[in-house]
């Protein structure tokens, strides 16, 4: 439970960047991102081989 007496303890986690702002998994919302004060950025990376 969150209360008021534990909130300096809420992490704000920015899922794939601002993606409510820029497209998401783009260096736009992940700068949008810090430009909000966002605790973390959370991202998808994928590993992929040119055949």
């Amino acid at each position: 439970m969150i209360s008021i007496n534990n909130i300096e303890n809420i992490k704000i986690i920015a899922h794939r960047g601002a993606s409510n702002i820029a497209p998401e998994n783009t260096l736009k919302a992940f700068q949008k991102a810090i430009d909000l004060k966002a605790d973390y950025i959370e991202f998808d990376v994928h590993n992929r081989t040119e055949l």
